[in-house]
């Protein structure tokens, strides 16, 4: 009969930091314990908390988280069924200014294939640039570029991209244009606070743009902040200064932080909205839409191997080897966790650790295996794991990143770390493996 191995307390959720260490209860009464938001796609949210990871849409979650999520910054919002082929995007009903509708041809929406956002067309030093943010084109595969007419937006090369290498700006992306083109916007070298602006974009990711009066509210040297209710959508669009042709913004992130005793009833206790300064950009670096979404496969590739690490503390142990349980938790399965691993390097170290490990112990089943050589096969199974995890974070460097990715690098890495540590010490503490 087998003997199974308990290990208290090891979950591998709980190795996968406290972003969000909280408590959420669904609408249906679920409750989602220990639970950190890790990412939104504009309909479903992925949720890890203590019993797996959960995968729920957006309405499922309780209003008021609702609104939070939908505002994190690079949210974007799921298109609509070919929102090209059963619409003609056009300036939504409302409110706007006479120079915002001039110059509203300059205004682009950019649609892919599960997201979509914003962007404007800029003449600049003699020439003339498509700019938007960097995260709206990550997760784009073949993105399309039209003006509020559905006229499309040809682009020369998809393999000029420049993105911005200025470590104080990093979410923008302009690309060359050329041939006949809408007239462009104006980069403005000014703005000031009280200055009267319109947002312009693709709000909400719905084919339709829209102006959203405002003003300036804060000024920074890399930055602004506007009271223009911009939404997912909306980013990489332009903030126009009101009754002119200038930009002095360009939608880049919303954030909301826990409101305390200095912050309730203040202006600040919502939602705040930034803008970067296009015109304030040092440096640029030239790249391609390929090499740009290769960067983002690179860090989704990491959390994935990261996963698989987590794993092995959620294996069954038994005297005769380990098992990877079907059971599911939240929507997944240890077992689930290393297939979806396998192609990755650290997951197939993962998976080929688990298949030597199983045979060493099996083949010594009619006997019971010494102390000592039992030792050495959890060493070499925890010690293989351990190299191919170190290994994938000495692979790369922060150098190879560019400025926009590099914060995400940071968090895969500190991230791969904590779960590495906590992996060695169940390594060294429960099954005396010593390497």
């Amino acid at each position: 009969m087998k003997t199974k191995i308990i290990i208290l307390g090891v979950l591998v959720v709980a190795s996968l930091g406290n972003i969000l260490a909280e408590d959420i209860t669904l609408k249906d009464g679920t409750v989602l314990a220990g639970a950190k938001i890790m990412k939104f796609d504009g309909s479903e949210v992925r949720i890890m908390h203590n019993g797996g990871i959960a995968k729920v849409g957006i309405k499922a979650l309780p209003d008021d988280l609702q609104k939070k999520v939908s505002e994190m910054p690079g949210s974007q919002p799921t298109n609509p069924a070919n929102p090209a082929a059963t619409q003609t995007p056009k300036i939504a009903d409302q409110p706007t200014t006479r120079a915002g509708q001039a110059a509203s041809p300059a205004v682009i929406l950019i649609s892919g294939d599960n997201s979509s956002g914003s962007g404007f067309i800029v003449n600049t030093g003699g020439k003339t640039y498509l700019y938007t943010a960097a995260h709206v084109l990550t997760g784009m595969d073949k993105p399309t570029f039209k003006t509020p007419e559905g006229i499309d937006v040809k682009i020369p090369s998809m393999n000029s991209l420049e993105i911005s290498d200025d470590p104080k700006i990093v979410d923008v992306v302009r690309i060359p244009l050329a041939g006949a083109l809408p007239p462009g916007f104006q980069l403005a070298t000014d703005a000031a606070v009280d200055d009267d602006i319109v947002a312009y974009g693709n709000s909400g990711g719905e084919s339709v743009v829209t102006a959203l009066n405002g003003k300036i509210v804060g000024i920074g040297p890399n930055e602004i902040e506007v009271d223009a209710k911009v939404v997912p959508g909306n980013s990489g669009g332009p903030i126009v200064r009101k009754g002119t042709n200038s930009i002095v913004g360009l939608v880049t992130r919303a954030v909301k932080k826990p409101t305390d005793i200095w912050i309730k009833d203040t202006p600040f206790e919502g939602v705040r909205r930034f803008a970067a300064r296009p015109e304030r950009v040092a440096k640029w670096t030239q790249t391609t839409l390929h090499g740009l979404r290769e960067q983002g496969k690179r860090i989704e590739r990491m959390r994935t191997e990261t996963l698989a690490i987590a794993a092995v503390l959620d294996l069954d142990y038994f005297t005769d080897g380990v098992d990877a349980p079907t059971i599911q938790k939240g929507d997944f399965s240890v077992r689930e966790v290393l297939k979806l691993a396998a192609p990755t390097k650290v997951g197939a170290t993962v998976n080929g650790a688990v298949a030597t490990l199983n045979a060493t112990l099996r083949a010594n089943s009619s006997i019971k295996l010494a102390e000592v050589a039992s030792k050495q096969a959890y060493g070499k199974f925890f010690g293989d794991i351990y190299q191919a995890a170190k290994s994938g974070v000495t692979d790369m460097s922060k150098s190879d990143f560019f400025q926009y990715n590099r914060e995400a690098y940071q968090v895969e890495v500190d991230l791969r770390k904590e779960v590495t540590a906590e992996m060695l010490k169940i390594a060294r503490e429960v099954h005396g493996a010593s390497f």
